[in-house]
């Protein structure tokens, strides 16, 4: 890395611990004296000298753009903002696939966990349904599935093996978002779907034993057998693979290897069941399937939880954020009966100005599109932040509940508005968060599921948990999870 503004960057960026703009990059580096420049456009220059160092070193870059404008630390393990050049850091193999429509094939799919695995095994058995592709044109499309051994390891003495995902670690973010994990193993390959015993399995056991022998040094599992099947249609990348979900035996504790200092395995750490639901929300997707099956006996009253635990002194104006069908909405509502407050949607306030009056379920990609070009527009964010704030001026003194932003810029000039506003953060397991947007449209597909969450006017709301005040995981059902939130909203007092 050379350059001065590249510098100022990284360094300012190591410090806050969060993404920021080229200017609020600029601005604070400037006031802080970490940059010094006499040109004219500094916004300007930083932008390009980032995007330059990106587009040129890929994933060996140390900066990544996570959103439009924005820009954080690869170390973070982000998501990268629309096409990301991870295609250069795919190994280069042959990995074993089947079409895209196997689920209509053996009449099975959906989004979630199955101990069904009966038909998919079946088919995997006859080699002529096995499809071979290099694995870089295979994250192109969608017309296949790459097969996935994803593999849960207890010891003798019942601990399971979990671990941090490493920055090098070749997994797609988007489809295994989040720091921890308890599935090892990774693609079936060619080379194993053709050895002596991948005959009768399309290769599966011997992937899981190759790929968790790689990533242990050597140390390999016993009875590694199948226990499932990961179906996930809910993300552009989760079409794109189907996870076997299996489980695999590792001697004594005591023996497990200290591999702390891998790339992409890292944190090597035993846990009791019980002790996987304490990091439950911190794992990512698939690894959440899996300690909802096999560890479910330890699964506690109350899963869904806030962070931190006492909330800020002054509550006047709540934002609640985060990803489409989250229960932003749900909650939302729910508050207002409980408590004196009312609710200001965002996304009306923006139908309003564009003079959209369909607020049919069906129509919310057209009505994506358009927000996207007001939103992106020079003064789309600063005019609906007024219209968010005239609404709110409008509430008597009550305590107002705003649901549904979905720009950082737009938050940001509210903020001008509302000093005191407080955001909450809500997230929720994709599987749910499918389960709730059938609540309101029962004939959706998880593809069209997908195709509503990743549109590019979405892009930024997974970056609201680091512009928030507290997060909140929906995780059980609706009443649960409110108590919680109001438990937290109210400091405890009975309501």
């Amino acid at each position: 890395m050379s350059g001065q503004f590249l510098r100022a960057a990284f360094h300012l960026l190591h410090v806050e611990g969060r993404p920021l703009t080229a200017e609020q990059i600029v601005t604070q580096a400037t006031t802080k004296e970490i940059l010094r420049t006499t040109g004219k456009t500094p916004t300007n220059t930083m932008r390009a000298r980032l995007s330059d160092d990106i587009r040129a070193n890929g994933i060996n870059s140390l900066f990544q753009r996570v959103g439009p404008n924005r820009f954080g630390l690869r170390e973070w393990d982000f998501a990268e903002y629309h096409a990301r050049p991870f295609l250069r850091g795919i190994p280069d193999e042959i990995t074993v696939c089947v079409p895209g429509t196997i689920q209509e094939i053996l009449g099975a799919g959906g989004v979630g966990f199955s101990r069904d695995s009966s038909a998919l095994l079946a088919y995997l058995k006859y080699r002529q349904n096995l499809l071979y592709m290099d694995r870089q044109t295979a994250e192109t499309t969608h017309k296949y599935k790459q097969l996935i051994a994803y593999v849960w390891l207890e010891t003798e003495d019942e601990l399971v093996l979990c671990y941090t995902r490493g920055k090098y670690s070749s997994a797609h973010r988007t489809l295994l978002l989040g720091r921890r994990s308890v599935g090892f193993g990774g693609h079936v390959l060619q080379q194993d779907s053709e050895s002596l015993f991948g005959a009768n399995d399309g290769g599966l056991e011997q992937a899981a034993i190759r790929e968790t022998s790689e990533e242990l040094g050597g140390l390999s599992p016993t009875n590694v057998t199948v226990a499932g099947v990961i179906w996930d249609d809910s993300s552009f990348e989760g079409q794109k693979h189907i996870g076997v979900a299996m489980k695999g035996r590792l001697p004594h504790s005591s023996k497990i290897p200290n591999r702390g200092g891998e790339l992409s395995i890292n944190q090597l750490k035993l846990l009791h069941k019980s002790q996987l639901w304490e990091s439950y929300h911190a794992m990512e997707f698939w690894s959440q399937l899996l300690i909802r099956e096999f560890a479910s006996e330890f699964r506690p009253e109350v899963v869904s939880s806030i962070i931190p635990a006492s909330r800020p002194r002054r509550l006047k104006h709540i934002a609640f954020v985060g990803e489409i069908a989250n229960g932003k909405s749900t909650l939302a509502d729910a508050v207002v009966k409980k408590l004196d407050c009312t609710v200001v949607s965002a996304s009306a306030a923006l139908r309003q100005i564009l003079g959209i009056t369909d607020t049919r379920e069906a129509t919310r990609l057209k009505f994506q599109s358009i927000a996207l070009d007001f939103i992106e527009s020079e003064q789309g964010p600063r005019q609906l932040a007024a219209a968010i704030a005239e609404q709110v001026a409008r509430a008597n003194g009550k305590i107002v509940i705003i649901d549904g932003l979905r720009q950082l810029a737009t938050l940001s000039v509210l903020r001008e508005y509302l000093a005191d506003l407080v955001v909450i953060y809500i997230e929720c397991p994709r599987d749910l968060a499918y389960r709730n947007y059938r609540n309101r449209l029962p004939d959706a597909s998880a593809v069209q599921f997908a195709a509503v969450r990743e549109h590019a006017v979405e892009a930024e709301l997974p970056l609201f948990r680091f512009e928030s005040d507290a997060i909140l995981t929906n995780a059980d059902d609706a009443e649960k999870t409110l108590k919680v939130l109001l438990n937290w909203l109210t400091d405890g007092v009975s309501h």
